[in-house]
C-alpha cells in the first residue's frame, strides 16, 4: 500500500465515517479503489500516544527549565556552575527534551519537519507579480509591521530597564532601523524574519549579567521602590486579572484555526495600548500602575 500525503486528516475521518454512503453509490470494485488510493502516512493520523507524547514533552520542558532556573538557590555544585545552569536553563531544557522525544520515543509516529534536500539560495521574482499583488502585500505588510513594532519595542524596553544597569545606553530607533534592514533582505530571499522577542531577549540579558540577591532574615528582600511594598495585594491581583484577559484575547486571535482571524492579531496588539491607558486606570489607581509598571525602579 502506497501512502498519499496530499490527503488531509479531515478527509480521512470524513470518508471513514461515511463508508455506507460510498457503499450505496458505488459498487464493490469502485469502493475498494477509492480506499486503496486514500492512504495516509502514519504521522498524519491523529493518535492518542502522539498527543500524550507532545503533552509530556511540553510539561517536561517547562518543569526542567524552571528547575534549572532555580538551581542557583540550591547547595549543589559550585556557585559558578549553578549560575551557568540557571542562565541557560531554557535552551538546556529544550535540547534535552528534544533528544528524548526524538530518540527515546522514536517508535511513536509524529510529524517531522519537512525540508527540501535541494536548497537553492535565490531571490524572489517580484518583477513577475501583478500590481494588484503589491497592493495586497502592502495591506498585509502594514499589519505585520505593527506586530514587529510592538514586539521589538516591548522587548527593547524590558532589556533597557534601569534595573538591568546596562553599561551602554538604549538605542530604540537604531535597533528598529537595523531590524527593518535585516527583514527587508530576508524577505527578498524568502528567509524567516527576525526581531527582538519575549522571553529570549530578557533571558539573554540575564545570562550576561551579574545578579545579586539580597536576603533579609532568610527571605528575599525587596527594595523600598518595589511594587510588592508599594501596592496592596488586591490591586496586584486585579492587575494580574487584566493581564490574563489580554492574554486570552491574544491567544484566541493568535492561535485561531481561521487564517482571516489570525490576520487581525496585529490590530489586537495595537488595541492593547488604549486598553492599558484608558480602561485599566478605571479599576486601578494610577499610583499603583506606576509601581506595577516599574517606572521608578
Amino acid at each position: 500500500m502506497q501512502y498519499n500525503s496530499s490527503v488531509s486528516v479531515e478527509s480521512y475521518i470524513y470518508i471513514q465515517n461515511n463508508t455506507s454512503l460510498f457503499a450505496n453509490t458505488t459498487n464493490g470494485t469502485e469502493n475498494a479503489t477509492i480506499f486503496d488510493d486514500l492512504t495516509l502516512t502514519p504521522e498524519l493520523i491523529c493518535r492518542r500516544e502522539s498527543s500524550l507524547l507532545f503533552l509530556l514533552l511540553m510539561l517536561g520542558t517547562v518543569w526542567l527549565a524552571v528547575s534549572l532556573f532555580n538551581f542557583n538557590k540550591t547547595p549543589y555544585l559550585q556557585a559558578s556552575k549553578r549560575e551557568l545552569l540557571a542562565d541557560y536553563a531554557l535552551p538546556c531544557a529544550v535540547l534535552l527534551l528534544s533528544f528524548i522525544g526524538s530518540f527515546v520515543f522514536r517508535d511513536i509516529p509524529v510529524e517531522h519537519f519537512r525540508y527540501s534536500a535541494h536548497f537553492e539560495f535565490s531571490r524572489a521574482r517580484l518583477e513577475y507579480l501583478p500590481w494588484t499583488a503589491f497592493i495586497a502585500c502592502m495591506g498585509l505588510g502594514f499589519s505585520l509591521s505593527l506586530l514587529f513594532f510592538m514586539d521589538q519595542n516591548i522587548s527593547a524596553a524590558m532589556v533597557n530597564n534601569p534595573c538591568n544597569k546596562l553599561k551602554k545606553g538604549c538605542a530604540y530607533h537604531l535597533d528598529l532601523f537595523v531590524v527593518g534592514i535585516l527583514n527587508g533582505f530576508l524577505s527578498m530571499y524568502g528567509l524567516p524574519w527576525m526581531h527582538g522577542v519575549l522571553p529570549h531577549s530578557p533571558l539573554h540579558v540575564r545570562s550576561l549579567a551579574d545578579v545579586e540577591e539580597r536576603v533579609d532574615q532568610g527571605h528575599a528582600a525587596y527594595p523600598p521602590n518595589h511594587y510588592i511594598r508599594r501596592c496592596p495585594q488586591r490591586k496586584i491581583h486585579m492587575f494580574t486579572l487584566c493581564q490574563m484577559i489580554q492574554l486570552g484575547l491574544m491567544c484566541f486571535f493568535g492561535f485561531s484555526p481561521w487564517p482571516y482571524v489570525k490576520m487581525v492579531f496585529p490590530v489586537i496588539i495595537l488595541l492593547l495600548l488604549p486598553f492599558r491607558h484608558k480602561i485599566v486606570p478605571v479599576v486601578i489607581d494610577q499610583k499603583y500602575l506606576e509601581a506595577l509598571d516599574g517606572e521608578n525602579q
